[in-house]
């Protein structure tokens, strides 16, 4: 498989420095074998390319996100994933990037 879009770090510079955690890094991966594998590699960079421009934009607005209740994440929706993260300073951690339909509090534990 050759995607376009292969890496989940955007490298446009914003307010925030962006960081991705070893499972959100994989996660992002995953997204993209599936997505290849299931509808298509011209798909798959239509969908890697969707999740860099919402990573991305989480360096100039990080505070656009929502509050997960119970946890002291901020996820935003992109397509049919969720990107789960936190703000500490000037950088936005993504901790997760997860398929709408998960048990978020499952796959949100000190692991990330």
């Amino acid at each position: 498989m050759q995607l376009k879009a292969e890496s989940p770090i955007p490298m446009s510079p914003g307010r925030f420095s962006l960081t991705l955690t070893h499972l959100a890094k994989e996660d992002f991966q995953d997204i993209l074998i599936y997505t290849e594998q299931t509808w298509g590699a011209k798909q798959a960079n239509s969908y890697a390319e969707m999740l860099d421009t919402a990573l991305q934009s989480l360096q100039s607005v990080p505070e656009k996100g929502s509050n997960l209740e119970g946890t002291a994440y901020l996820f935003v929706r992109a397509g049919k994933h969720r990107i789960f993260y936190g703000v500490y300073g000037s950088e936005v951690r993504v901790v997760r990037i997860l398929h709408g339909r998960m048990d978020f509090e499952t796959h949100l534990t000190d692991k990330a």
